[in-house]
């Protein structure tokens, strides 16, 4: 179990993370992550409800023409699983995890690799320009 304390600040840094990046996106893009999230309303990760977040498989950074592509989106949570972080980012926020689509079919068939799975995703995790 991750320290709540250490979680509520992972939370507050995400939230805070994506209001500084609101400045670079398109201003479509607060519309497009809002019906894709009533379209998708559960982390694919681990199901959770709650504290979701959209989070693109390929950058917008390194993809701008994929920002609003819905088939570039996923649902990840900010639970105290922290999927968003821990499987899209490979635990911190300028990586991005190459092997995403291959672990989140992994965890749906199996979710006791979760363990396994985070490992992998921090060392498969690639930077972000």
């Amino acid at each position: 179990m991750k320290n709540p304390l250490t979680h509520a600040y992972r939370v507050i840094q995400a939230n805070l993370r994506e209001r500084k990046k609101a400045k670079e996106r398109s201003p479509k893009w607060a519309g497009v992550r809002d019906r894709y999230l009533k379209k998708h309303p559960v982390c694919e990760a681990c199901g959770a409800k709650s504290k979701l977040q959209v989070h693109h498989r390929q950058p917008f950074h390194l993809f701008p023409e994929l920002e609003l592509e819905g088939t570039n989106l996923v649902t990840l949570c900010m639970t105290i699983r922290e999927c968003h972080l821990e499987i899209g980012h490979g635990t911190f926020w300028k990586l991005f995890n190459a092997r995403l689509e291959e672990h989140l079919q992994r965890l749906r068939l199996n979710p006791k690799d979760r363990q396994q799975v985070e490992k992998e995703a921090r060392s498969s995790a690639l930077a972000v320009k």
